[in-house]
């Protein structure tokens, strides 16, 4: 029984969300997208002595439920931004930023992005497995991929 008369049943502070706490799925949500790392937000609920949940959770909910999302909302984007510019002339421009700076990257985020509108129409991300372990060449892969994929859709680049 709590202070204010309730009896019975079992107290949660989080609504339930398919079995699993919505606050949470809902903080490991922002935390991913935000850009902020699961280590530096723990120790500051740490340091407001709040509870926080595992970083074994943390994958999960990003494996199960966070990324799939994700991935979901870009593809549908994607398909709906070129659809709106089928037929359409568009004038290309290109970035890539590697997951570290100098020599040593794994990664490279390459984007492609239509120059009057900056409506982002590709992104590839390439490994440095695929570049022959010299990082210095995944911009070039990257622009190539996304450019194959541009020239094959209904769009006249």
């Amino acid at each position: 029984m709590c202070p204010s008369g309730h009896v019975g049943g079992r107290w949660v502070a989080q609504p339930p969300c398919k079995k699993i706490r919505a606050g949470n799925l809902t903080l490991a949500s922002a935390l991913l997208l935000s850009g902020n790392s699961y280590t530096k937000v723990g120790l500051m609920f740490n340091f407001c002595n709040l509870q926080y949940f595992s970083y074994t959770l943390f994958n999960q909910y990003q494996q199960l439920y966070i990324i799939p999302s994700i991935n979901e909302f870009w593809e549908q984007h994607k398909q709906q931004v070129r659809e709106d510019k089928q037929g359409k002339h568009i004038a290309l421009s290109g970035n890539g930023r590697n997951d570290s700076p100098g020599h040593s990257a794994q990664y490279c985020t390459y984007s492609l992005a239509d120059i009057e509108d900056t409506s982002i129409l590709q992104m590839n991300v390439v490994d440095v497995r695929e570049a022959a372990g010299k990082s210095n060449n995944m911009e070039r892969i990257g622009l190539e991929k996304g450019m194959d994929m541009l020239l094959s859709s209904p769009m006249i680049i």
